[in-house]
């Protein structure tokens, strides 16, 4: 009857569980419709190809679950597996795309193994003891069947040993720890004899041998009409809802002699091998499969040179070879009947050709250096492993018919041999970097060159990375990408589609590209329209973005006037993207939508006059638009740039930020923010946008960039941001409750004067934001009481920001946020609290000063949470609390009080004060510090034990005492000595030559409490409480 593609798609979607085909699954599905329609594939083969697509979803659900828990899910387990609106991580959801299909296998292996139901519980019954060799020999026998294999040309016992092997032990050990939590030994294993059953599943799966994936793809052609006849709610037994069909037939061994073989009505196996090292398939023979469908399974060592000479085929539908060395192989002659052919070796080269209807499968492990090379055939796929400079070549002799398929995956790091693949109707190269982490691989560069019937080209390659510690280096190939009729200056092209998932300097040649899908890491993207003389019908060119970020530029190469494509429609998805630059010379329109953000670092297209975004989340454009280009922005937050703008630009819903390097717009000129909390940004040298009606619909200014200085008028704005400037910049007019934000560092002195500073009591909130130290630079408020500031880190990496305020009027300072800050408190002589004890983050260390000047003021200081250093005044008595951190407190003078709060702290005793006017320490603890450097005027103090306390009777008094710790000569070197009186101790540094303390020479310190010196010790005049 031949399929339409959307029969093809429907059954996709059907077996899929209601899951559609993506864009490049619904290509192919659309190129083996077209097959079946001109002959090229059977309706049978273009719907087992399109339900083997599901292989990766469907059949992982199914056989896992039938291997472990005795069923398959009923229709309602498979939807909730594979494609629910309720279970966030089925298998068609973000977190299994990083799985591929064996890894999905495993996965879920051995969820189902180590879960809580009943299949985990008669899994460990049944495999605990059991050895892993065990374990796969009879998870084989079961799932593909040890005759079975054997009758499809496998060697079963090299393929259990190789499965046993114990590097693949040591794989699947690592794997589980990694990614389970289990740690015990009897979990760990549990999980490796699951994870080799998930391999074995899938290589059945692969192979199509055995009960299970026979029985598993009926079930899924059974779902693709969109009812599951067989659907039983307590799960669907695999093996007797669908019973093998196929009558097996004989199998017939060939003889070193000439052989003239037929098959029975039957599925019938002709094994050809070798007998003493002598091949069985020899010159002369003749095999003839009859009725059923048949197989011949061609295995041996030596290498495969060709067909001998005289052989016929005839009535075979697979042909199944496999050999230890090289494979050369045609059969495009001398062979009839045949619709799959498949060739597998090791280490070796292969040169095959299919003949016409053929589907060819070339599968090569540990490839090397060696070349593959495959020709002809309908649908071609060429798999490829442990591949290092050996090349690819597909279709360079002659073109498959079909679809073709290529994956390479290389480990080393050699430079990957070029891959080059001419015609296909759509052509899929995959190539995988697994190379270690600190070193570096160069993946390939790829060819595709299309025919006539070549209309969709993918080619992927794993993301660029650069080498390091924890990271495998990864460079992408370029790609080239031509159609059949590039050089033609009449026949237009066929390829349409083209998706690029990480790429290195690729380029793109047809006259009917219309959709270029982008992904992962590129480097740059030239687009050419072939050398077709007539203007292309189709001017439209539709990029659709995915996590793409390039570092060079996307450009329409078509240089001559009309051309090139006049409507770009860039379409983010899934996760942001960002274009280093856009060039089209063509394009007058360019429209920019999808739900994930797309930012345009640069753009040349002289001929622009309209852009318009819908994107939900937003689109950034990094450039300055021309003047007379009418921008329409949607409900996200988009960004642009403007300079004297000839246009009404309408930012939209969103919360935008527009960039202006003129203070005035061109004639009819206009800008709206739009609804949202929209951001006007000023790089110029001064600015009045609130005098001015051509600027509307926006409630924050921006003062930054390269041009940005001078004095700006805030009227009308509810909130100020500054970034890096070219020089000082000034505020002017800014209202109660309006703030400002420094967000980068800016040049020169910021000037902050508010609109009415009158009062006594005015508040100004200053917010520090940045991922990294922020050097603010100068701020200065005049006429405010209170500043609020808030230094906030962006991200998890603690920094400390550096800021030096000017407010002369301020009274009080608070600061707040997860960052710390360095204050310069210059000339703030009125300032009587500092209040920092809101700052969160071990991290988040705050330096303080205090300036006033006023003597006996009483000033209040407070640290956070981090390791600070606060600083009193030398007049004023502070009043100082360190918080949370490892804090330094510094004594400057005055009768001050200091409470260290959690942590080792250090107290810094800078001045001597008098025995009246001295500092006292609330909480000294064991591990604070006492820094004496400051006062010990005469010399060092003596390191070691501080020694016994002096004593005296009970009626002493505190002079009394004084005068007895200062009773010896300091006036050569400092002494130390302590007492304790009234319930505290004392310090006392004797620096003078007299007997008694002399007020303003010798020092006193006051500790709290009774605490116990004689331990401590001294170490270069800090002394450590013990």
């Amino acid at each position: 009857m031949a399929y339409t593609t959307a029969q093809l798609v429907t059954a996709y979607t059907n077996a899929n569980l209601g899951k559609a085909p993506d864009a490049a699954t619904t290509l192919t599905l659309d190129a083996y419709a077209t097959q079946t329609q001109t002959g090229g594939l059977s309706d049978a083969a273009a719907l087992t190809n399109t339900l083997k697509l599901v292989n990766s979803t469907t059949a992982v659900a199914i056989q896992t679950y039938q291997f472990f828990t005795g069923v398959a899910p009923s229709a309602a387990g498979l939807d909730f597996l594979v494609d629910s609106t309720t279970n966030t991580n089925d298998l068609n959801d973000a977190y299994y795309s990083k799985f591929a299909q064996e890894n999905r296998f495993i996965n879920f292996s051995i969820n189902l193994a180590t879960g809580a139901g009943a299949g985990a519980t008669a899994f460990a019954a049944a495999y605990t003891g059991v050895s892993y060799a065990q374990t796969v020999a009879t998870a084989y026998d079961k799932i593909i069947g040890n005759a079975v294999a054997t009758a499809a040309g496998v060697d079963v016992a090299a393929a259990v040993a190789f499965l046993s092997r114990q590097a693949n032990i040591d794989y699947l050990t690592a794997f589980v720890r990694a990614n389970t939590p289990f740690t015990a030994a009897a979990d760990i294993d549990l999980a490796v004899k699951a994870a080799l059953i998930g391999t074995i599943l899938n290589a059945a799966t692969v192979s199509g041998i055995g009960g299970y994936a026979t029985a598993t793809a009926a079930m899924i052609n059974d779902l693709s009409d969109g009812a599951l006849s067989t659907d039983n709610a307590a799960g669907v037994n695999l093996f007797t809802a669908y019973p093998s069909s196929g009558v097996s037939g004989s199998t017939l061994s060939l003889t070193t002699g000439t052989d003239t073989l037929t098959g029975t009505a039957n599925n019938d196996t002709f094994v050809a091998g070798e007998v003493a090292g002598a091949a069985t398939l020899t010159v002369g023979d003749t095999l003839s499969g009859g009725a059923g469908t048949d197989v011949l399974n061609w295995v041996q060592a030596a290498a495969v040179t060709a067909l001998p000479t005289g052989v016929t085929i005839s009535g075979i539908e697979t042909m199944n070879v496999t050999s230890g060395a090289a494979i050369t192989l045609n059969t495009s002659s001398g062979v009839t009947g045949l619709t799959a052919l498949n060739t597998n070796t090791s280490g070796a080269a292969q040169t095959v050709t299919a003949g016409a209807g053929q589907n060819l499968t070339a599968t090569t492990a540990a490839q090397a250096a060696n070349n593959v090379a495959v020709d002809g055939g309908a649908n071609v796929t060429v798999a490829s492993t442990g591949v290092t400079s050996g090349t690819t070549t597909v279709g360079a002799n002659s073109a498959a018919s079909g679809t073709v398929s290529v994956s390479v995956a290389n480990s080393s790091t050699t430079t990957t041999g070029a891959i080059a693949v001419t015609g296909g109707t759509a052509v899929t190269v995959a190539q995988t970097a697994g190379n270690a982490v600190n070193t570096t691989l160069t993946q390939a560069d790829v060819t595709v060159t299309g025919n006539s019937s070549t209309t969709a080209v993918t080619v992927t390659q794993t993301a660029a990375a650069t080498a390091g510690a924890t990271v495998a280096g990864r460079v992408n190939g370029a790609v080239t990408i031509t159609d059949s009729a590039a050089a033609s200056a009449t026949t237009a092209g066929k390829i349409a589609t083209v998706t690029l998932g990480s790429f290195g300097a690729a380029t793109i040649d047809s006259s009917a590209l219309t959709t270029v899908n982008l992904s992962g890491t590129g480097t740059s993207l030239g687009i050419g329209r072939g050398a077709l003389t007539a203007t292309p019908t189709a001017n439209t060119l539709t990029l659709n973005v995915n996590g793409l970020t390039t570092t060079g530029a996307i450009t329409d190469s078509e240089a001559a006037a009309d051309d090139g494509f006049t409507t770009i429609n860039i379409a983010g998805s899934t996760a942001s993207s960002t274009i280093a630059s856009l060039v089209a010379a063509d394009a007058t329109t360019l429209n920019i939508s999808g739900d994930a953000r797309v930012t345009i670092t640069s753009h040349t297209a002289a001929a622009l006059t309209g852009i318009t975004v819908t994107n939900s989340v937003g689109a950034t454009l990094g450039a300055e638009l021309a003047t007379g280009l009418v921008f329409t922005g949607g409900a996200g937050a988009d960004s642009i740039l403007l300079g004297a703008t000839t246009k009404a630009i309408v930012m939209g819903a969103g919360d935008d930020t527009v960039t202006v390097s003129s203070a005035t717009l061109g004639a009819g000129g206009s800008v709206n923010g739009g609804d949202g909390t929209d951001v006007l940004v000023a790089n110029v040298n001064g600015s009045s946008f609130s005098a001015d009606p051509a600027f509307g619909g926006f409630e924050t200014l921006r003062v930054a960039g390269a041009a940005a200085q001078g004095s700006h008028n805030a009227n009308g704005f509810t909130a100020l941001q500054l970034g890096a400037t070219a020089g000082a910049t000034t505020f002017t007019n800014v209202a109660v409750n309006v703030g400002l934000t420094v967000l980068a560092a800016p040049t020169g002195t910021t000037t902050v004067t508010l609109a009415n500073a009158t009062g006594t009591s005015d508040v100004f909130n200053l917010t520090l934001s940045s991922s990294a130290a922020l050097a603010a630079g100068t701020v200065a408020l005049a006429g405010v009481e209170t500043v609020n500031i808030a230094a906030t880190d962006t991200n998890t990496t603690a920094h400390v920001d550096t800021l030096t305020l000017q407010a002369t009027s301020a009274k009080s300072i608070v600061v707040t946020g997860n960052a710390g800050l360095n204050l310069t408190n210059t000339g703030n002589t009125a300032v009587t609290s500092f209040d920092a004890s809101a700052v969160t983050g071990t991290g988040s260390a705050v330096t303080f000063v205090s300036a006033n000047t006023t003597v006996g003021e009483v000033v209040t200081i407070r640290g956070g949470a981090g390791a600070d250093s606060l600083t009193g005044s030398a007049t004023a008595n502070d009043t100082i609390i360190g918080g949370a951190g490892a804090d330094t407190l510094v004594y400057t003078g005055g009768t001050d009080t200091f409470t260290g709060g959690t942590g080792a702290d250090i107290f810094d005793i800078n001045a001597i004060g008098t025995s009246t006017a001295f500092v006292t320490i609330t909480d000294a603890a064991v591990g604070d510090k006492l820094d004496l450097v400051g006062i010990s005027t005469n010399g060092a103090i003596a390191d070691g034990a501080f020694g016994a306390a002096v004593t005296l009777g009970a009626a002493a008094t505190l002079a009394q005492y004084l005068d007895a710790a200062a009773a010896g000569d300091g006036s050569g070197t400092s002494v130390a000595k302590w007492f304790q009186f009234g319930g505290d101790t004392y310090v006392v540094v004797d620096s003078s030559a007299g007997a008694t303390f002399v007020s303003g020479a010798d020092a006193v310190i006051k500790l709290t409490g009774l605490v116990t010196l004689t331990t401590s010790a001294f170490a270069t005049e800090v002394l450590t409480l013990a």
